[in-house]
């Protein structure tokens, strides 16, 4: 399905816009701290969308320097939202944030869903997308073509989602897809990871998870890392980025256990 077709349908009231940013040009910013936000609800009876607290969410992140946040992400409970509800949270972040701020939406779910979430989002004046690994057990070929089938509708750079490790073979026909910028290591499988680093050299950035895992990943080669920590304790999650990109691993490694705390709480 094109661009086109998911216009005809009806789905999105706002007109495409020519996005400056490429695949190419995008790997230089797709680096540092890139911030998952969360997304409040209210307290009634059926839960709504909190757009003020959103606001001030954003507000307090751009206040402590973060320069890319991404919406409706896994700490951005993308599961819990309604398709009106996912397009209102794209359009608050992006209207919020100024043209130095990189603004990802998250795009996941059936192929029909993606589809249409990023379409939306190129349409709303987002700067890249990241394409979250479907939910079931899926092949590898399974999720190369369903990278396919989300590029082939938008110009917007992607950070794909490696969730479990992948052959090389895999890793290569991800990298065929000309708008993949970025891939998104959450497989926790550091052997496999400086193999397969490695392997991708220059041809896309290594996008780390979270606090715990950044610093073995800055020190062999990723561009930086996401994060749910950084809602709550920004400035200390950017010195840990920043302390690694300096060769200082040492004070690297007492921030991370300084934010592990912060890191357990989002699993209780």
């Amino acid at each position: 399905m094109g661009v086109g077709e998911v216009w005809q349908q009806g789905c999105f009231p706002l007109a495409l816009g020519v996005n400056a940013l490429t695949a190419t040009d995008s790997r230089g910013r797709l680096q540092g701290v890139l911030v998952y936000l969360v997304t409040p609800f209210l307290s009634t009876a059926d839960l709504p969308l909190d757009e003020k607290g959103l606001i001030d969410n954003v507000q307090f992140l751009l206040d402590n320097n973060v320069s890319a946040v991404v919406a409706c992400g896994g700490t951005g409970e993308y599961w819990s939202l309604a398709e009106e509800e996912y397009r209102r949270v794209l359009t608050i972040v992006k209207d919020r944030c100024s043209a130095t701020t990189l603004v990802i939406a998250a795009v996941g779910g059936s192929l029909q869903n993606a589809v249409r979430q990023t379409v939306y989002a190129e349409a709303c004046g987002c700067d890249a997308i990241t394409l979250l690994s479907p939910l079931a057990r899926v092949s590898e070929s399974g999720h190369v073509q369903y990278a396919k089938a989300v590029a082939a509708v938008t110009s917007l750079p992607i950070v794909v989602y490696v969730s479990t490790p992948v052959s090389d073979t895999a890793l290569a026909q991800l990298l065929e897809i000309e708008n993949v910028a970025a891939l998104k290591d959450t497989t926790g499988d550091l052997w496999w990871f400086r193999r397969s680093i490695r392997f991708v050299g220059e041809r896309a950035n290594w996008i780390a998870e979270a606090e715990s895992t950044a610093l073995y990943y800055l020190l062999h080669g990723a561009a930086g890392f996401t994060s749910g920590v950084a809602n709550f304790a920004p400035a200390l999650s950017l010195e840990l980025y920043n302390a690694c990109r300096s060769g200082n691993y040492k004070r690297a490694a007492m921030i991370q256990r300084a934010l592990d705390p912060f890191a357990e709480l989002l699993w209780i």
